[in-house]
């Protein structure tokens, strides 16, 4: 079930965290570095799948940091959610 409710602070920085560590240190072959949200360990896996819960869109400067890191076999799907989201023809 998809939340109406904005995403809470605590955990869209730990969702911000949670990139910076992807980009940093993450391996799918490792259980990763945690975040904490609340005072609570979390692994990025774990961030994600709470910030999916909600339907809010995602700021401006996370999207753009998703795009500027999509392989480029994913040309169209990026050139889609650039129009879509950020209003780029």
């Amino acid at each position: 079930m998809v939340a109406p409710d904005p995403i809470p602070p605590e955990l869209a920085e730990g969702f911000r965290d949670a990139l910076s560590f992807y980009q940093t240190s993450w391996s799918p072959a490792e259980h990763g570095p945690e975040v904490s949200i609340e005072g609570r360990p979390h692994t990025i896996l774990a961030v994600c799948a709470r910030v999916s819960e909600y339907d809010e869109r995602l700021p401006q400067d996370i999207l753009y940091w998703f795009l500027g890191r999509m392989d480029v076999r994913y040309t169209d799907l990026k050139d889609y959610l650039a129009r879509t989201y950020l209003k780029i023809v």
